[in-house]
């Protein structure tokens, strides 16, 4: 049984990669209007609902070895990141209503999931299985009440924004190219909504976590803010899609250049989660444990 449980990430990374190919076909058969697309539809939601309880069973196996929650190591934080990614692109999928579209839109609609799944999903899964699974003990730093919604309401925020971001630049490469062409991309407004939306659903977790951190700090080490690499890129961060979420109702900031401030947060968000601690700076941050 336990080795079953072991091998549920290649499950859930195969599920992955047939939701993202299924979502882009029944992307194709709305577009040409065939008649098995409603039905097609099925398969997707069978998909999403079949790889998100399976990413959750693996998820609370490791809770219940670790007796803590399983976002400590690089394995467990990236495949934390996966379900979160699915998560949201299954809840702005079903905001969204793709399906209901008609025409390239539909077509347009499906691929944008199609790449969420693959770039968010698929992408960190793989990631998740280069690193050691290995479970380890909570170290003594982290062995705090503050530890698991913390680190939980960054793994939402960072998951969703990282999605708005995906939007973002979709919509600034195809709305690029439509323009040099003399095209009218008819459903950049309908893809533009929905990085606001997956912005607006994303920053009150970012928003929590970067409060929750502070008390952490003040719990622990006497003070609210140090002022160290990793909380200066995550403020960062945060300022950025502060100045998305107020200039997007700024005339002419509502298209490409509110999408291009997206795409700068995206970047800083992938500088403190991945990149900070190769950075010089970071070796002196209270954030390093190993």
């Amino acid at each position: 049984m336990i080795r079953i449980l072991e091998q549920l990430p290649n499950t859930y990374f195969v599920l992955y990669i047939l939701l993202a190919l299924t979502l882009v076909t029944h992307g194709v058969l709305v577009w040409k209007n065939v008649s098995i697309a409603k039905p097609f539809r099925f398969l997707v939601w069978g998909l999403f609902c079949t790889a998100i309880g399976v990413h959750l069973l693996h998820f609370f196996w490791r809770w219940s070895i670790n007796e803590h929650a399983p976002i400590q190591s690089k394995h467990e934080v990236f495949a934390a990141t996966a379900l979160t990614t699915t998560i949201f692109s299954g809840l702005l999928y079903v905001g969204q209503k793709p399906w209901k579209m008609r025409g390239a839109s539909a077509l347009a609609g499906s691929v944008v999931f199609g790449l969420l799944i693959g770039v968010g999903s698929v992408a960190w899964t793989v990631a998740a299985l280069h690193q050691d699974p290995k479970i380890q003990n909570l170290v003594p730093a982290l062995q705090s009440y503050w530890f698991a919604p913390h680190v939980s309401s960054y793994m939402l925020g960072y998951g969703s924004l990282l999605i708005a971001s995906f939007l973002a630049l979709f919509y600034v490469i195809v709305e690029s190219v439509c323009r040099f062409r003399g095209i009218r991309w008819t459903a950049g407004p309908i893809v533009e909504r929905w990085t606001y939306r997956v912005t607006s659903m994303g920053f009150p977790f970012m928003t929590a976590a970067l409060c929750m951190g502070a008390l952490w700090a003040d719990d622990s080490w006497g003070e609210y803010w140090f002022w160290d690499a990793k909380e200066t890129w995550a403020l960062i961060s945060w300022a950025f899609f502060v100045v998305y979420l107020h200039l997007r109702y700024v005339p002419g900031w509502a298209g490409l250049k509110g999408q291009l401030v997206v795409i700068s947060g995206g970047v800083m968000i992938w500088i403190t989660y991945l990149w900070i601690h190769v950075l010089p700076a970071s070796q002196a941050s209270n954030h390093v444990y190993n």
